[in-house]
């Protein structure tokens, strides 16, 4: 995910436990950090993908001195699979020092996210999510589905194209004004209908992306 955003041209300052890792990111753009403590004394949004929660306790320093300089006035998205007790405890001593937090648990493997096709479900404040989506989004699926989108409807002009061109002298008897074989309508037409299947297709997944899974589940329920 992180080589992904790099890949985008985002700023980066990493830290991996295990320098190897990081050094890796640091080869592709990204600043390696020296430690933990670097990446919140100059990050605003800092993203935690660590294996459990005693490591995420441990970078954060929760219940330490430096709980609350590390995350005052930052936005901390945890990314975490942890129970949904520890989230909410999270939550609460992020939020009582001053800062912000995102819960933004993702579906996938490594090869999804490398090429930008993870499935991110996000939860949290409102003002929260709107500054952390427009970086998730260089790595969720809803530019996927745009991509197919488009794939589609891609497919679709090249065959109705080929048709019209094979039905041109058909409807030549017909037409008033225009030719068979217009060039304006073969531009034109086209380009409208592929503008309408883009926007088909990345509306309802900006709209989707937006919703708060939270609220999505209690209407299920």
């Amino acid at each position: 995910m992180a080589l992904t955003l790099v890949k985008a041209g985002t700023r980066l300052l990493v830290w991996n436990r295990t320098r190897a890792k990081a050094e890796t990111l640091g080869a592709a753009g990204a600043e390696v950090a020296r430690e933990a403590a670097d990446v919140f004394a100059h990050a605003a949004t800092v993203f935690l993908m660590l294996v459990d929660g005693g490591a995420t306790d441990a970078v954060l320093d929760r219940g330490g001195a430096a709980f609350a300089a590390r995350v005052a006035g930052r936005t901390v998205v945890h990314m975490g699979t942890t129970s949904p007790a520890y989230s909410r405890a999270l939550e609460a001593d992020i939020r009582s020092v001053g800062g912000d937090y995102v819960e933004a648990p993702v579906s996938g493997s490594r090869k999804p996210a490398e090429a930008g096709q993870l499935v991110a479900m996000l939860a949290g404040d409102a003002d929260a999510i709107a500054r952390v989506r427009p970086l998730l989004t260089r790595w969720s699926r809803a530019w996927l589905i745009v991509s197919r989108g488009a794939g589609l409807a891609g497919i679709g002009l090249g065959i109705g194209l080929i048709l019209s061109g094979l039905m041109a002298p058909l409807m030549s008897r017909v037409l008033y004004g225009v030719g068979p074989l217009d060039p304006e309508v073969f531009l034109v037409v086209p380009m409208i209908l592929m503008v309408v299947a883009l926007s088909a297709s990345y509306i309802p997944a900006w709209r989707a992306a937006r919703v708060n899974p939270i609220v999505a589940l209690r209407r299920d329920s």
